[in-house]
């Protein structure tokens, strides 16, 4: 009888700790992915920074994402910006989405800022 109580806990053990191992391996995935994803944004981010100077004027801007193909708009959030979409992240679990957008700036007609942000979609 103890011998089958010590191999049963010796099994519950086991389990545990294979669910924790799981766990851990399954975190550190998902933060890789999510590193790697944070740098492509970045890099994302610094190309369009490198490539239009705060001072273009908006049709310049509009024209260079056009001649690449860069789907843009603007979403009624901010009248003066442009914003594309560049990636998704997990939302957190009241919320149905967090897209990650580039935003481009005016003021005049004049490029201000490009920046990177995060807008959550629909939340509880």
């Amino acid at each position: 009888m103890k011998r089958r109580v010590s191999i049963a806990l010796a099994l519950v053990a086991a389990l545990a700790l294979g669910a924790l191992l799981g766990i851990k391996v399954g975190n550190a995935a998902g933060k890789y992915a999510s590193q790697k994803r944070e740098s492509l944004y970045q890099s994302t981010l610094a190309s369009y920074t490198r490539a239009l100077r705060p001072g273009l004027s908006r049709q310049e801007v509009e024209s260079y994402l056009r001649a690449r193909d860069v789907v843009f708009g603007n979403d009624g959030r901010v009248p003066n910006a442009d914003i594309t979409l560049i990636g998704a992240e997990a939302a957190p679990w009241y919320c149905d989405e967090e897209d990650v957008y580039i935003s481009f700036l005016y003021s005049d007609d004049a490029l201000k800022s490009i920046n990177m942000e995060r807008r959550l979609g629909q939340c509880l």
